[in-house]
């Protein structure tokens, strides 16, 4: 009488052990690195967004601008003060802002409107300044011009960075009339 053997030997079975246990580490290495791969990506898009956001942001409080009498547009390299007519917080009406760029080992925007706090924006570049562009289309370093007869308003305001080389970040084109209004009657109440 002959045994026919069955099932597996003790040697094959720890031969399938070993190939087994080199897939899982295979398997577990490679969706490590796809989980860093994915979380890196997400924090690339997420701050893609919000520079995206803060430029737009800018934009349209920029585009905003209204020349008036009291309160006078001014700029700098660093700087400009104008008053929006687009709300920035939750108040309505028009509001007094200021944009400043402020240091670090990266250059951020800041925004200071009537009497709120401080919002600081990190738009994503280095060296930031801006600039102000005239009717004839040329670029101003500053507001008014030292020269010449200007607009209370320049055309357009301009975000450059200068770093590594000069880039221009955002135009925002001035959309609202760039002269005070005149009113040439007041309303009567009671």
């Amino acid at each position: 009488m002959s045994f026919a053997p069955r099932g597996f030997t003790l040697m094959e079975m720890l031969v399938v052990l070993v190939i087994a246990g080199l897939l899982a580490g295979l398997l577990f290495s490679s969706l490590q690195s796809l989980g860093f791969g994915e979380s890196r990506l997400a924090d690339r898009s997420a701050r893609q967004a919000r520079e995206i956001m803060v430029r737009q942001w800018w934009l349209d409080a920029t585009r905003s601008l209204a020349a008036d009498r009291t309160v006078e547009f001014g700029g700098g390299r660093e700087s400009f003060r104008g008053l929006a007519t687009q709300a920035l917080n939750s108040g309505t009406g028009h509001q007094e802002m200021q944009w400043r760029i402020v240091g670090g080992t990266r250059s951020q925007l800041q925004l200071e409107t009537g009497g709120a706090e401080a919002l600081v924006l990190d738009v994503g570049a280095e060296e930031l300044r801006f600039a102000y562009l005239d009717e004839e289309q040329r670029l101003q370093p500053k507001w008014p011009p030292a020269q010449g007869l200007h607009k209370p308003l320049p055309v357009a305001v301009v975000l450059i960075s200068d770093a590594p080389s000069p880039r221009t970040l955002a135009i925002a084109r001035i959309e609202g009339p760039r002269e005070p209004v005149v009113e040439l009657f007041s309303r009567e109440t009671e």
